[in-house]
């Protein structure tokens, strides 16, 4: 039998038990909560926030500090949350500053996406 969840005002919602090993005194009987699933985990790989992808001459970019300029830096790009992708591919190395909103004299041809 298939999972079928509510719908309301566009929003889907599932009915799901949950059991906790180590209850806190302050949960009681009749409190909701939201719960993020975890579907997939990646260990050891690079990482972006996405509010720094941007779209730069038709390649998915992100600026960083050389220089003490912005300089885009193209990327492959793996799986994503809601809040980091996984970088496959580019020049971007663990430890390099990535500028979440780089001035708009360099980014006046871009724009932002997931």
């Amino acid at each position: 039998m298939p999972i079928v969840g509510d719908t309301a005002q566009d929003v889907v919602t599932y009915k799901v038990v949950v059991e906790m090993t180590d209850p806190d005194e302050n949960v009681r009987p009749g409190m909701t909560t939201s719960a993020k699933i975890v579907t997939n985990s990646l260990p050891d790989v690079l990482m972006v926030p996405n509010q720094a992808l941007r779209i730069s001459n038709g390649e998915r970019v992100v600026y960083v500090l050389k220089g003490g300029k912005p300089v885009p830096i193209p990327l492959k790009l793996g799986i994503a949350s809601d809040t980091y992708t996984e970088v496959l591919g580019g020049d971007l190395k663990g430890g390099d500053l990535i500028l979440l909103d780089p001035p708009a004299s360099t980014s006046s041809s871009t724009q932002q996406q997931n």
